[in-house]
Protein backbone atom coordinates (compact mmCIF):
# COMPACT_ATOMS: atom_id res chain seq x y z
CA UNK A 1 0.00 0.00 0.00
CA UNK A 2 1.56 3.39 -1.02
CA UNK A 3 1.25 6.09 1.62
CA UNK A 4 -0.35 9.59 0.32
CA UNK A 5 1.78 12.41 -0.35
CA UNK A 6 0.71 15.51 1.57
CA UNK A 7 1.20 19.11 0.30
CA UNK A 8 2.50 21.22 2.72
CA UNK A 9 0.03 23.54 4.03
CA UNK A 10 -0.67 27.03 2.78
CA UNK A 11 1.70 28.59 6.38
CA UNK A 12 4.11 26.03 6.28
CA UNK A 13 7.06 28.17 5.39
CA UNK A 14 6.20 31.63 6.42
CA UNK A 15 9.76 33.09 8.04
CA UNK A 16 8.98 34.76 11.26
CA UNK A 17 8.97 38.47 11.75
CA UNK A 18 12.17 39.90 12.29
CA UNK A 19 11.04 42.81 14.36
CA UNK A 20 11.22 42.40 18.01
CA UNK A 21 11.24 43.89 21.08
CA UNK A 22 13.96 44.15 23.36
CA UNK A 23 12.18 41.39 25.86
CA UNK A 24 11.22 39.03 23.10
CA UNK A 25 15.02 39.09 22.02
CA UNK A 26 16.17 38.41 25.11
CA UNK A 27 13.91 35.04 25.68
CA UNK A 28 14.67 33.72 22.77
CA UNK A 29 18.66 34.11 23.69
CA UNK A 30 17.27 32.27 26.71
CA UNK A 31 15.46 29.22 24.88
CA UNK A 32 18.63 29.21 22.54
CA UNK A 33 21.16 28.48 25.62
CA UNK A 34 18.69 26.41 27.33
CA UNK A 35 18.77 24.42 24.54
CA UNK A 36 21.98 24.00 23.59
CA UNK A 37 22.70 23.03 27.57
CA UNK A 38 20.12 20.37 26.94
CA UNK A 39 21.68 18.89 23.99
CA UNK A 40 24.97 16.69 25.42
CA UNK A 41 22.74 15.06 27.73
CA UNK A 42 20.30 14.25 24.96
CA UNK A 43 23.71 13.04 23.25
CA UNK A 44 24.97 11.34 25.93
CA UNK A 45 21.05 9.43 26.08
CA UNK A 46 21.22 8.37 22.40
CA UNK A 47 24.46 6.73 22.51
CA UNK A 48 23.49 4.91 25.42
CA UNK A 49 20.93 3.63 23.97
CA UNK A 50 22.32 2.90 20.42
CA UNK A 51 24.89 0.50 22.71
CA UNK A 52 21.85 -1.35 23.10
CA UNK A 53 21.79 -3.45 19.57
CA UNK A 54 19.70 -4.07 17.06
CA UNK A 55 18.07 -0.74 16.08
CA UNK A 56 15.24 -1.82 14.35
CA UNK A 57 13.53 -2.93 17.89
CA UNK A 58 14.98 -0.31 19.80
CA UNK A 59 12.33 1.57 20.47
CA UNK A 60 13.78 4.30 23.20
CA UNK A 61 16.76 4.58 21.01
CA UNK A 62 14.47 5.98 18.29
CA UNK A 63 12.52 8.03 20.73
CA UNK A 64 15.42 9.77 21.93
CA UNK A 65 17.10 10.22 18.21
CA UNK A 66 13.83 11.84 17.34
CA UNK A 67 14.11 14.28 20.43
CA UNK A 68 17.99 15.17 19.85
CA UNK A 69 16.61 15.65 15.83
CA UNK A 70 14.31 18.08 17.42
CA UNK A 71 16.03 19.67 19.49
CA UNK A 72 18.70 20.49 16.97
CA UNK A 73 15.72 21.94 14.40
CA UNK A 74 14.53 24.52 16.92
CA UNK A 75 18.19 25.46 18.04
CA UNK A 76 19.03 26.10 14.10
CA UNK A 77 15.38 27.84 14.26
CA UNK A 78 16.37 29.98 17.00
CA UNK A 79 19.65 30.75 15.84
CA UNK A 80 18.25 32.50 12.03
CA UNK A 81 15.42 34.09 14.36
CA UNK A 82 18.32 35.68 16.74
CA UNK A 83 20.82 36.76 14.03
CA UNK A 84 18.05 38.44 11.59
CA UNK A 85 16.27 39.65 14.69
CA UNK A 86 15.62 43.50 14.68
CA UNK A 87 15.19 45.28 18.07
CA UNK A 88 12.57 47.76 17.95
CA UNK A 89 13.14 50.53 19.92
CA UNK A 90 11.02 53.47 20.75
CA UNK A 91 11.86 56.90 20.44
CA UNK A 92 10.08 58.53 22.81
CA UNK A 93 7.13 60.32 20.83
CA UNK A 94 4.36 59.92 22.31
CA UNK A 95 2.13 61.53 19.98
CA UNK A 96 3.24 58.84 17.01
CA UNK A 97 1.94 55.67 17.17
CA UNK A 98 5.08 52.68 15.77
CA UNK A 99 5.65 48.96 16.79
CA UNK A 100 6.25 48.52 19.92
CA UNK A 101 3.80 51.54 21.34
CA UNK A 102 1.11 50.70 23.76
CA UNK A 103 -2.03 53.15 23.48
CA UNK A 104 -5.52 52.76 24.90
CA UNK A 105 -8.26 52.58 22.85
CA UNK A 106 -11.76 54.20 24.15
CA UNK A 107 -15.41 51.89 22.53
CA UNK A 108 -18.23 52.55 23.51
CA UNK A 109 -16.99 54.39 26.52
CA UNK A 110 -15.01 51.35 27.79
CA UNK A 111 -10.88 51.83 27.64
CA UNK A 112 -9.07 49.04 25.94
CA UNK A 113 -5.16 48.90 26.45
CA UNK A 114 -3.78 47.28 23.86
Amino acid sequence: MQTPIRKSGKYTHIKPDPHLTQKKHDELKDKLKRLKETQPQAIKEMKRLAEMGDFSENAAYALAKGRLRGINQRMIELEDQVKSAVVITLTGNNSVVQLGSKVTVEVGGKKLRT
